[in-house]
């Protein structure tokens, strides 16, 4: 006898509690946390964003991209110059995700044969080009500063307003939470992960690979363009020095320990990733001292993510939401067998 598949709204019940947390959270942040408390939580709202988009590509997909800095540089600096020629904040927020979707169509041209490390090696490029691209326009446009330009606030003033930012950003995560959960959800799903683990099958059962490709790749770096410009306007400035390849690597890092294939996964990898700069700079100031951790503290927050990394691919491939799932799988199990 064959079993049905689920409807497509069952695999969203994880998604939808994450959403429902997300929002209590925000809410006890807000009435409870200062302004400078509530920037680094608003802080982590903007890297879900990314960890999200990064978890449909890599974990729901399996294609290996490192050019997400590129792509939030471009959307950074595409929300820059609608700024400069006077369009509101929304449109800004559109045209430099709509900017980086176009880039990410272009990555998504390789993607069509190849995968794995060499498609890794392919998305590279993205990262100098715009990098080299957004640098050149910093240089040559006149009313740019020494750390690059400078952005005005988007409710009038800088001052006791991360509360309002925080409600902001928190909308922009349960509209990627959404987004990524309907895309890897019923048919649509079932084919991305089809492609992911037998991708020659898939192109056989009539599943347009090149089609799915490209759509995934739009939509991450149209995801990652509106991350930039949230930032960009957030902080109040933007400069081309942002965009390390470094910060690639920490999104592929972050999904990596999170959970592949997981919206908790990457929501998990993104709080890590945001308070392990914090974390590693109060842990070097009480070992080595104040100074140490003023000049090295960035270096050992380095060395922190590369030794995550490793222990997760070794010891948890499955990342920490694979861990809680096991943990409850197997309790659930011994409930079972204790039941009369």
């Amino acid at each position: 006898m064959t079993t049905r598949p689920r409807p497509w709204y069952f695999s969203l019940r994880g998604a939808a509690l994450l959403a429902l947390v997300l929002v209590a959270v925000t809410g006890f942040v807000n009435y409870t946390q200062l302004d400078y408390s509530i920037f680094l939580y608003n802080t982590f709202l903007l890297t879900c964003i990314g960890a999200l988009a990064m978890n449909l590509l890599m974990g729901t997909t399996g294609l290996v991209s490192v050019g997400s800095a590129g792509f939030l540089a471009a959307g950074a600096f595409t929300a820059v110059w609608c700024d400069r020629a006077g369009l509101p904040f929304p449109l800004c927020l559109l045209i430099g995700g709509l900017v980086s979707a176009v880039l990410g169509l272009v990555v998504a041209l390789p993607a069509i044969r190849l995968r794995g490390l060499a498609l890794g090696l392919g998305t590279i490029s993205v990262h100098f080009v715009v990098v080299f691209a957004v640098d050149q326009y910093q240089q040559r446009t006149p009313g740019a500063g020494v750390v690059g330009f400078t952005l005005p606030p988007v409710f009038g003033t800088t001052v006791g307003v991360q509360y309002q930012w925080a409600w902001l950003l928190c909308a922009f995560v349960l509209a990627t939470i959404a987004l990524t959960g309907l895309i890897g959800s019923g048919r649509t799903g079932r084919a991305l992960r089809l492609m992911r683990d037998q991708e020659a099958i898939a192109g056989t059962l009539a599943v347009p690979v090149t089609g799915y490709k490209m759509m995934t790749f739009a939509v991450t770096a149209f995801l990652f363009g509106v991350q930039g410009a949230l930032t960009a306007y957030l902080t109040g400035q933007v400069g081309s020095d942002q965009f390390t390849l470094t910060i690639a690597m920490q999104y592929l890092a972050m999904v990596m320990v999170g959970g592949l294939d997981s919206a908790w996964g990457a929501a998990i990898g993104a709080a890590i990733f945001t308070a392990l700069p914090f974390w590693m700079q109060d842990l070097v100031s009480a070992a080595l001292g104040s100074q140490q951790a003023s000049l090295n503290g960035a270096k050992y927050g380095v060395i922190a993510y590369a030794v995550l990394v490793v222990v997760f691919i070794v010891g948890a491939p499955a990342g920490l939401a694979g861990l809680g799932r096991d943990a409850w799988s197997k309790l659930a199990a011994r409930r079972r067998g204790s039941t009369p």
